[in-house]
């Protein structure tokens, strides 16, 4: 064998061993998965909004709802700039860091097209049951 086909070789094990390979073959999985776990975090931050605006919640309990609205947002960022550039292929905006936005440019912007079906999908089914008006669909 060649120097080339060795070095080849030896790329190919090294990404075997090191998992790299797992990662780019399943990537569907990791999308998939941080889609769920982000609407998994959606549902109670949903109910919190809906809470806090029927009775405005006080003192230890706004105090967690803010912290888990941080965690919230940082989780909603990086899948965003990760998960959704995979959905949707297009890298997002600086002004549409939320996934929100995205789904709401999308539905301004291209309701017709696959792009914008699929936001329609995501917002009718998994974010307007829990927090209703979030999406602004019309």
């Amino acid at each position: 064998m060649n120097i080339l086909t060795k070095r080849f070789m030896f790329f190919i094990a090294l990404h075997a061993l090191t998992g790299g390979a797992a990662l780019y073959y399943n990537i569907e999985l990791y999308v998939i998965g941080g889609i769920v776990l982000l609407w998994l975090m959606f549902i109670p931050t949903g109910l919190i909004l809906t809470r806090h605006r029927e009775r405005p919640l006080t003192g230890l309990r706004l105090w967690l709802a803010y912290i888990w609205g941080v965690v919230f947002v940082i989780a909603d960022v990086i899948v965003n700039y990760t998960c959704m550039t995979y959905v949707f292929a297009e890298l997002p905006d600086s002004d549409r860091k939320t996934v929100t936005e995205r789904l709401k440019h999308y539905l301004r912007t291209e309701p017709y097209s696959w792009r914008g079906k699929i936001a329609v999908l995501m917002c009718e089914y998994l974010i307007e049951p829990w927090d209703f008006g979030h999406c602004a669909i019309k």
